[in-house]
């Protein structure tokens, strides 16, 4: 019946309802037991740990012993003695035991072993810098040198970790995530196949109702199991030829959007003076608000206790392990908790990233700017509330690149219908951008973008220019989703964007603050730093 249920896609409803329709001619076993019996067979069981009411921190590690919250105050129990807060860590050894017990799995997954590096050219994460690095190098974990090298089997896995705040409910109260899901993604699996749902690799969810305060508490089972399995291993075999093996696993990185990736390296993210954390490029702020945000301008407003004014685009500071490693010191090392806060502000660090306790990562390769957010899910949606005249409530300033409403209607109704044309094998319709921009996903955001804003966007600015200037973009997006790069293709993308950056800046002019100086420079609140 499992079998059933899986191939023919039924409910839980469904399930339940032929469960009871024929209860008199044939036994079902209920989803509860059927989903038990299962896991028994694949020997896949959950770990369960208590974790804050609140969400603020899981009671692993350090805080294992802990019966009260150390952010919020809340008890870790309630008065019967019960967990009022459950975090279930799903393990990752035996479901990667389990593929290679499968031949065609097992055969899918020496794609990373057989994989053959092209001189030039970029076409998969082992072509990557921090892969190749790895494989020179000897495994250390707690301190303790092992004698094998990274990726010197080819039954090694590589993993990625994929993380972001969901909000279940629509119309929850609030518009908080309701839970954190955290992912791996199999990257020894080919790339046409390693996304899909099913090879996926769910870990944990990170229960509701708020973001996580001590995110490293959450990682901490993982943590754990990935050091061991970097290490020692797990003994697995390979069904090919019936050889048993000891399977070893290097998560070597991590993705998600900026919240999600400052809780993974525990940075401050917007929340520092130092944000970015691929550079230590200076944010600025309206200092007659105290809690307003920071803004990362190249070209920055003249003010009071303001060192550099302008950064190159071509030449960032940017950020190195070395450096990473004496701010964290001077942060430590400060003696009253004002002087910690400062220096965690003034460097963008909150305290030591525990994922460094895993060999494989590094904090400067292992967490990359995240395509579909930057250029889709931000900047994109950005470029159109600039265009429509929505964005924070500011006008055009010197320039003029908004749409009359009329114009963006009939951008609207051509944007839907386009999709009468436009082959279904592309994806699905794209819905009316002037009054269904709320039902759209990050798909539709990447197709209008890449495929439709060009022909109904052209001829339509009161200045062409700013259409050259989109264009621009969508020469950079159709770039970036190449499958494979050279480094030519790399180096002109970092000229391209650059270049596009600062027209960016030098159109959209606007003034969200001003200093007390008597000539206050522009500045422009959000730029594209993604090499």
């Amino acid at each position: 019946m499992f079998n059933v249920k899986l191939k023919g896609h039924l409910s839980r409803r469904l399930h339940e309802y032929i469960r009871h329709a024929f209860a008199a001619r044939l036994h079902f076993d209920t989803l509860y037991k059927l989903h038990t019996r299962i896991a028994q067979l694949a020997g896949i069981s959950e770990e369960r740990y208590d974790c804050c009411v609140n969400s603020c921190c899981a009671f692993t590690g350090a805080l294992s012993e802990a019966q009260v919250c150390p952010y919020c105050n809340e008890q870790r129990r309630d008065k019967q003695g019960r967990r009022r807060q459950v975090f279930r860590y799903i393990p990752l050894a035996s479901r990667l035991v389990a593929l290679f017990s499968n031949q065609k799995i097992s055969g899918l997954m020496q794609y990373r072993a057989e994989y053959e590096s092209k001189d030039g050219e970029l076409s998969d994460v082992f072509d990557g810098l921090h892969y190749r690095r790895l494989q020179d190098r000897k495994v250390v974990v707690d301190g303790f040198c092992y004698n094998h090298y990274f990726f010197d089997s080819k039954y090694d896995v590589a993993l990625g970790i994929m993380t972001d705040g969901f909000q279940i409910f629509k119309r929850q109260r609030g518009g908080t995530q309701s839970c954190w899901p955290v992912l791996a993604v199999n990257f020894n699996l080919p790339p046409i196949i390693r996304t899909h749902l099913s090879n996926i690799i769910p870990l944990a969810i990170i229960p509701g109702p708020k973001a996580p305060i001590d995110f490293n508490s959450y990682l901490r089972p993982f943590i754990d199991e990935a050091k061991q399995l970097a290490s020692t291993g797990v003994q697995a075999t390979d069904a090919i030829n019936d050889r048993p093996f000891v399977l070893r696993v290097y998560p070597i990185s991590c993705h998600g959007d900026m919240p999600a990736i400052k809780h993974c390296m525990c940075f401050k993210g917007h929340n520092g003076i130092r944000p970015c954390r691929g550079c230590e490029i200076k944010a600025v702020r309206d200092t007659s608000k105290p809690q307003a945000p920071y803004y990362v301008p190249l070209r920055q407003p003249h003010c009071p206790n303001q060192d550099i004014i302008e950064w190159p685009a071509d030449d960032l500071p940017l950020r190195s392990d070395g450096r990473i490693a004496q701010q964290l010191d001077e942060i430590q090392s400060a003696l009253t908790k004002t002087a910690k806060k400062a220096a965690q502000t003034r460097w963008g660090i909150n305290d030591q990233c525990d994922l460094l306790e895993i060999p494989s990562p590094s904090l400067t390769l292992s967490f990359p700017h995240e395509w579909m957010h930057l250029f889709l899910e931000n900047h994109g949606k950005n470029l159109v509330a600039l265009w429509t005249g929505r964005y924070k409530n500011m006008d055009e300033g010197k320039e003029l690149y908004i749409f009359p409403s009329a114009v963006w209607d009939v951008i609207g109704k051509e944007t839907a219908v386009a999709g009468s044309t436009v082959p279904s094998s592309f994806g699905r319709r794209t819905p009316n951008i002037a009054t269904e921009q709320h039902i759209f996903t990050a798909e539709d955001w990447g197709f209008w973008f890449v495929e439709i804003a060009p022909h109904v966007l052209k001829h339509r600015f009161p200045k062409e220019k700013f259409y050259q200037h989109f264009m621009k973009f969508n020469h950079i997006l159709r770039q970036t989703m190449k499958f494979s790069l050279t480094t030519e293709d790399v180096e002109d993308l970092r000229v391209r964007i650059i270049d596009y950056v600062q027209e960016y800046e030098k159109y959209v002019i606007c003034y969200p603050f001003s200093y007390s100086k008597p000539h206050p420079d522009p500045i422009v609140l959000q730029i594209i730093l993604s090499i």
